[in-house]
């Protein structure tokens, strides 16, 4: 019995001995880690991806040449393809063709019109000095009428006395009827001239006609010259060069294909390397933009990739839950959501699929809730 309570005594002393001793380097190794926790919120579930891009045109056309392939590296300022200008070079044609017909006839009117006034100036000019004549002649027949008139009063009345014999008051009446069809026919000449004049008043108001005209050729220059940017626009616009760096992924569409305006031809994986982490919406009130994260690869364990939290995702795939096990949504397995993080810039020999862990560091929090917003 004196060993069976020795034996009960030392059981719980070993016991604690032995629990002391675990707990030690428990506690000595396993504060660190919690405090890493603390610290940090460690995700699991971390990829590399890229921005795919779709490359295509701004006006509709048939695709003529093609100069990419997939999986071939471009530039900025590379080739893509070279649409079919048969019908804008047609355009330009007809448009060029269209811009010196009008050319043309303003000229031949300007030049017609420029005549027409240089002749009328002249004819004014001739009428104005045939009216002047007229109107001078007109006068003097007057005059000398008015004389032969007083002068034929005079000898009527000498020839009544006896003093002027008849066959000269004869000669008067003569001479008088003479001079008064000379001043009939300066008259007519004065409404004749002075008629003429009010035709070149008429003839003016058909030149001024006529400038107004010249406006429509010029309209139809304007119109032409229009059309002929237009065309030449899409004729330059006709070579598809790459704006960004990246690599061929997809060729949606190739020689002979027709084309509406923004149709994608490729599509090209871009360079810049972005990753996407996926955590549980419980962890969601841990994370906030503008935190650091540090990524490290499985590819790459000794690389350590430096990013902060740019938003949401919002893609359908973003946020996925599994079907309800139990009524109460407090128990439901959680969603994940998904969060992109810019890269600071990275090696040159990243790709898009990699995969590895993300730790967010809590320290850096700069507001309290994600600000969702699309990822570029």
């Amino acid at each position: 019995m004196s060993r069976a309570r020795k034996r009960s005594k030392i059981v719980p002393l070993m016991s604690i001995v032995i629990v002391s001793f675990g707990a030690c380097p428990a506690y000595y190794f396993g504060q660190p880690w919690i405090r890493f926790h603390q610290e940090n919120v460690v995700v699991y579930d971390c990829r590399l991806n890229s921005d795919s891009i779709p490359v295509g045109s701004m006006y509709s056309g048939r695709i003529k040449e093609l100069h990419v392939t997939v999986g071939q590296s471009i530039e900025p300022g590379d080739v893509i393809a070279v649409l079919d200008t048969m019908e804008i070079d047609a355009e330009i044609v007809k448009a060029t063709a269209a811009i010196e017909l009008a050319e043309a006839g303003l000229a031949a009117e300007q030049l017609a019109i420029e005549r027409a006034v240089d002749a009328m100036i002249a004819q004014q000019q001739c009428l104005e000095a045939r009216l002047s004549v007229s109107e001078t002649r007109s006068d003097a027949v007057r005059l000398e009428t008015g004389w032969i008139e007083k002068e034929l009063e005079r000898s009527s009345q000498l020839a009544r006395r006896g003093s002027v014999p008849n066959s000269e008051i004869d000669e008067l009446l003569r001479e008088l009827q003479n001079f008064r069809s000379k001043e009939a026919i300066a008259d007519e000449e004065v409404e004749v001239a002075d008629a003429d004049l009010i035709a070149l008043d008429a003839r003016t108001n058909e030149i001024r006609a006529r400038f107004a005209g010249l406006d429509v050729f010029k309209k139809k220059i304007e119109i032409a010259k229009l059309e002929l940017a237009a065309a030449t626009l899409r004729r330059d616009a006709s070579v598809i060069y790459a704006e960004e760096s990246g690599t061929v992924i997809e060729v949606l569409r190739g020689v002979g294909s027709s084309l509406l305006v923004g149709d994608p031809i490729i599509r090209v994986q871009a360079r810049d390397i972005w990753s996407e982490i996926r955590i549980d919406e419980s962890q969601l009130a841990d994370v906030s933009c503008g935190m650091p994260v540090t990524i490290s690869l499985k590819a790459y364990p000794d690389l350590q990739l430096k990013g902060r939290i740019t938003g949401f995702l919002p893609v359908a795939s973003s946020t996925v839950r599994e079907p309800a096990q139990v009524s109460n949504p407090v128990l439901q397995s959680d969603a994940k959501i998904s969060l992109k993080v810019e890269l600071a810039p990275a090696e040159p020999h990243l790709v898009p699929g990699l995969t590895g862990m993300a730790v967010i560091s809590r320290s850096a929090r700069s507001q309290n809730e994600i600000t969702a917003h699309a990822g570029d």
